[in-house]
């Protein structure tokens, strides 16, 4: 019946009725290239992991987060899941140890310092104490590489994106993608821009596949401040 009221539609309208696809989330990202491990940068309580089993992903997630509070949550939400693996550790463009500000809200923990304007997008920015914690290069701590590995590399490190990805130029070698949180309006101080972090991806083989917003600024409610980007290496036959 179906099939007849759109042939219908087309023979006396001349309207074409199609299905729309929808668009592509990160979930068909991992589906589709075979995703199998999962390395999440800046874990916090686990969010992120959960979210992958959630919807279905059941491959490996080895996650990586420095402040103490939220890493015990991180543990809590990993307990009982062989195939999740949680590390109490920051990464960076070099080895060593560094302070990093601890938030009200710890999803806003940073090496960096907030712009003036943070506690106006989220009061619950604003630092309250500091640690100390210990810093490697993604190169140092991802596992060693297998020929069946098919991983996405996600990094949330409030403005410190760059630095983990300087120290990982061994592991963006064998990723099949990079997921990124960037800003549009900057809350952190010596963050990159968008088209900065862009620039940087293209030049480091991988171009932009999927952008999805993540939050409004509470000031610009019609605004997006940060868009998670999902980018895949760069494919000559297709870019």
């Amino acid at each position: 019946m179906k099939w007849m009221v759109l042939k219908a539609l087309r023979q006396r309208a001349g309207i074409d009725v199609v299905r729309a696809r929808k668009n592509p989330n990160t979930m068909d990202f991992i589906e589709n290239r075979g995703i199998n491990l999962v390395l999440d940068v800046g874990a916090n309580t686990g969010q992120f992991g959960q979210s992958l089993r959630n919807r279905g992903y059941a491959g490996r997630i080895i996650s990586f987060e420095p402040v103490k509070e939220a890493f015990k949550a991180l543990e809590n939400a990993a307990r009982g899941d062989d195939l999740w693996t949680t590390l109490n550790l920051a990464l960076g463009a070099s080895s060593g140890v560094m302070a990093i500000h601890v938030s009200k809200n710890s999803q806003f923990s940073s090496f960096n310092d907030l712009t003036a304007t943070a506690t106006s997008f989220d009061p619950e920015a604003e630092f309250k104490a500091s640690e100390s914690v210990v810093v490697k290069t993604l190169d140092e701590a991802a596992p060693p590489g297998d020929a069946g590995s098919k991983i996405l590399l996600k990094i949330d490190t409030q403005g410190y994106e760059r630095p983990v990805l300087e120290g990982a130029k061994e592991t963006l070698k064998r990723v099949s993608g990079v997921l990124l949180e960037l800003p549009i309006i900057n809350i952190y101080k010596d963050n990159w821009r968008f088209h900065e972090a862009v620039a940087y991806m293209i030049e480091s083989g991988f171009v932009l596949a999927q952008v999805h917003p993540v939050n409004i600024h509470n000031r610009a409610r019609d605004s997006a401040t940060e868009f998670d980007c999902l980018f895949r290496p760069i494919d000559p036959a297709v870019d």
